[in-house]
């Protein structure tokens, strides 16, 4: 499920940050929602890990899914580029969570 959704949003946001920069004016700066979601992505994979080994995976796990799924709406609610950049950086932590903490077989 996980994977769904992480190439879901992949996928998506390829075709519609261009579209989203543009109608923001920042045509220029159209790549800069994707970068900010790879790096915090990459940054916080080996802290969820980390925080999995002391409390278990469930909790780090369903915090990242919310902080995804709050960032993803957070997202649809910005009214500028700055608060869009900030939502998307949301999404990379909650992607970077989910992907760090590999399958759950809780939820199976």
């Amino acid at each position: 499920m996980k994977t769904q959704i992480i190439a879901l949003d992949s996928s998506l946001s390829v075709s519609t940050h261009v579209a989203i920069a543009t109608i923001f004016k920042r045509a220029n700066v159209a790549t800069w929602p994707i970068n900010v979601l790879l790096v915090c992505s990459l940054i916080v994979q080996p802290l969820f890990a980390r925080m999995s080994d002391y409390v278990g995976r469930r909790l780090p796990y369903v915090s990242a899914a919310a902080t995804f799924a709050i960032a993803s709406v957070f997202c649809s609610m910005g009214n500028s580029w700055y608060w869009f950049i900030f939502a998307r950086a949301l999404c990379g932590i909650g992607i970077g969570g989910m992907l760090g903490l590999g399958k759950c077989h809780w939820l199976a």
